[in-house]
Parts: C-alpha cells; structure tokens; sequence
C-alpha cells in the first residue's frame, strides 16, 4: 500500500470540479431528507471503496474530490494508487465521516 507521502499530487481541472458539482446537484439536490432526520449530525461513520472484478485503478482523485465537495471534513484514504492493476474484492479506498 502506497503511502500518502508517497502519492503524487494531482491537478483538478476546474471543468472537473464544475461536473462534480452539477452531478452532485442532480443526484442529491437539497439532501436526503430520510438521512437528515434520522442521523444524527455528530455521528461518524467509515466505508470501504471495493472493486467488483479484476480491473485498473482509475479516477481515485476525482473520488476524493467529490467527498470533498460533499463535506471538506470527509477523510479519503486511497488504498491503492490509479494504474495499479487489483484483485476483486481489493480495497481501492476508505471514507471516514
């Protein structure tokens, strides 16, 4: 596993950043209303990004850009770095918020 040290940085594009924003408006609009009223704010969950099949990592900045834009608060820890080809099953990252 790839240290974040390790990790080159990589540049966004701004264009980017605008579709996440627009995909971001489209699927969650306001929120969700079931969330909000059921969770509490202060409670804090993790989740694992895992590959279905075989395949070569690709997009894990733009992930972390969209848990980013979503709550700047969101840790996203890749677990493996983009070109790196994994197993199914492999955990490509861990979201913690």
């Amino acid at each position: 596993m790839m240290s974040d040290k390790e990790r080159p940085a990589l540049f966004i594009p701004p264009a980017v950043h605008q579709l996440i924003d627009v995909a971001l408006a489209e699927d969650i609009g306001p929120g969700d209303i079931t969330t909000q009223t059921t969770i509490a704010p202060e409670v804090m969950a993790e989740a694992h990004i895992r590959a279905k099949e075989e395949l070569i990592v690709a997009g894990l900045p733009v992930a972390a850009a969209v848990f980013a834009r979503l709550d700047g608060s969101v840790a996203f820890a890749p677990r493996v770095a983009d070109g790196e080809l994994v197993a199914a099953k492999t955990v490509l990252a861990t979201v913690t918020g």
